[in-house]
């Protein structure tokens, strides 16, 4: 698929005005290489969903996201769909039931996992007790749920052969927002767990600088040597230079 190119802009498939103008607000601020649009895209916080920005030498904390975590699934069954169209409403209903959408928890089942006994926990303890005891119960709260807005659970069918599919995209809740939040915080000087400031559309580019100390204090720890945050992002050169001082924010962006 080719792309066009809009006010310094790459753009795939039909622009959408408003991630369109994130982007380019985006691109204004900060040592920016390139911004780029996926055929996906649509607005965001305060970087378009499905958009790139890439930074030489910075980062950009609200650029690498507040939807931390979030993923997508599918799953190819025995099923035949001819067997299971005719009980579709009831399926439906029952995975409506089991499984809770939107906000909050319709049921009250415990979900378990080992991921709460991951080393990697050890980041939000360096941070303070409080703010480590009270991600990781809004994570238990929340595992197991799929979210509101593009979050969903679907089942498709393969027309080569008829089989059902289950597919689903979910999101990191309330988790990822209040981790990207308050690592935004810390960079500022403030409480991590206190209210970010909500920018405009550029607030990501414009969080550029508050992202350098943030990555000093990855690299360098607080007084006692313990890491400050750890941001999980991938870095690549879309030159395919491999410069490693080159930072890419991406938001829900695949490869058209």
């Amino acid at each position: 698929m080719t792309y066009q190119t809009i006010d310094g802009v790459r753009v795939w498939g039909k622009p959408d005005e408003s991630a369109l103008s994130q982007a380019k607000t985006c691109a204004v601020h900060g040592n920016v290489v390139q911004a780029l649009l996926m055929a996906d895209h649509h607005k965001g916080y305060s970087q378009p969903i499905g958009g790139v920005i890439a930074y030489d030498g910075q980062i950009s904390p609200s650029g690498v996201g507040y939807d931390i975590g979030c993923g997508n699934k599918a799953v190819r069954t025995n099923l035949m769909a001819c067997d299971v169209l005719p009980r579709l409403a009831d399926i439906m209903d029952r995975i409506a039931r089991k499984v809770s959408f939107g906000i909050g928890r319709i049921n009250s089942e415990p979900v378990d996992h080992e991921l709460f006994d991951d080393p990697d926990w050890s980041v939000y303890a360096a941070i303070g007790r409080q703010e480590h005891d009270k991600l990781k119960k809004l994570a238990r709260d929340q595992l197991g749920t799929v979210g509101s807005g593009n979050h969903y659970v679907d089942l498709f069918v393969e027309p080569a052969t008829d089989r059902l599919w289950i597919g689903n995209h979910f999101g990191s809740r309330g988790f990822g927002h209040r981790t990207a939040s308050g690592f935004l915080n810390l960079a500022a000087g403030r409480e991590f767990l206190g209210n970010a400031p909500r920018g405009k559309d550029g607030s990501a580019a414009r969080a550029v600088r508050s992202g350098q100390r943030a990555r000093r204090s990855v690299l360098q720890g607080d007084e006692a040597g313990r890491p400050l945050c750890v941001c999980r992002a991938r870095l690549r050169d879309p030159a395919g230079a491999g410069d490693p001082g080159r930072g890419v924010g991406l938001r829900g962006a695949q490869p058209s």
